[in-house]
């Protein structure tokens, strides 16, 4: 008797939380990885959607879809109300990095050390991460909005290609 009255107040207590799926839930911990985007499926058209650090993570939303988008390492929340006001969820957001393919490589002495981050699968290729040193930004970064032009047609292939990135 006692156990039915137990698994009767559990399934009461789960009832009352608003469900989501995505294999999260209200007031748990939720992992991105860096670059990469986890969609949640809320009960209702959220109303309103929170984020603590949008530089950590920021969300879109497409009717009842919360999508959560990993932008630089770190922890930040994500608090989700509906239409009324009412709190649908709320989450601790971990952005990491966790891909095996993941190295980064730090060179110098000293005070002077600067990563570089590459993903190797099934090569090495470089790769920019928050912490990565500065001067290399730049030319990674010339090279990713070459390759976009490229893809969205702005630029034809006839185009001088970006140096690369050392």
């Amino acid at each position: 008797m006692k156990n039915i009255l137990l698994h009767f107040a559990l399934l009461a207590g789960l009832a009352v939380v608003p469900f989501l799926s995505g294999h999260a839930l209200a007031d748990q911990a939720l992992d991105v990885e860096i670059d990469s985007s986890r969609m949640l499926t809320v009960q209702a058209n959220p109303g309103a959607v929170i984020v603590g650090n949008p530089s950590i993570a920021d969300v879109s939303l497409h009717l009842d879809k919360v999508f959560v988008h990993g932008r630089s390492f770190g922890q930040t929340n994500l608090i989700i109300l509906d239409q009324k006001g009412e709190p649908i969820g709320q989450f601790d957001i971990m952005v990491k990095h966790t891909a095996e393919s993941a190295v980064a490589v730090y060179e110098g002495t000293g005070a002077v050390v600067m990563r570089r981050s590459y993903t190797c699968w099934p090569l090495c290729e470089a790769d920019m991460q928050v912490g990565d040193g500065f001067e290399r930004f730049d030319g990674i970064i010339k090279g990713n909005m070459a390759k976009t032009k490229f893809a969205t047609g702005e630029e034809s292939s006839e185009a001088k290609a970006p140096a690369a990135p050392q």
